[in-house]
């Protein structure tokens, strides 16, 4: 099963993938997609429900935040995107994550 396509990346019957993007400078519009490259991913709190994603595209910066049901499941996706850093957001949507990421939640 591809990331972007797992349902542990629904939180309150909202799908978290693919991200919404906000200019971090506001130079370019806001949006939704798999475009760019994962540039960072930012937890503040450990065991909290969400945590940010940056992303570079045309020079400019993104951030993202997503938000999880389970703080567990947020921390193991947490883990995962953080080392994707440099990659493209659509390489990461398509990996398969089918041996890494449990179906239901706990």
């Amino acid at each position: 099963m591809k990331l972007r396509d797992h349902p542990i990346l629904i939180s309150r019957g909202v799908q978290n993938w693919p991200p919404f993007w906000v200019c971090s400078d506001r130079s370019q519009e806001d949006f939704q997609g798999e475009a760019g490259f994962l540039t960072a991913a930012r937890h503040h709190d450990i065991g909290r429900k969400h945590f940010f994603l940056d992303m570079k595209q045309n020079d400019a910066t993104f951030t993202s935040c997503l938000f999880f049901d389970d703080p567990a499941f947020c921390d193991q996706i947490f883990e995962l995107l953080k080392s994707c850093v440099g990659r493209t957001i659509h390489e990461i949507g398509d990996m398969d994550v089918s041996g890494i990421l449990p179906l239901r939640s706990r």
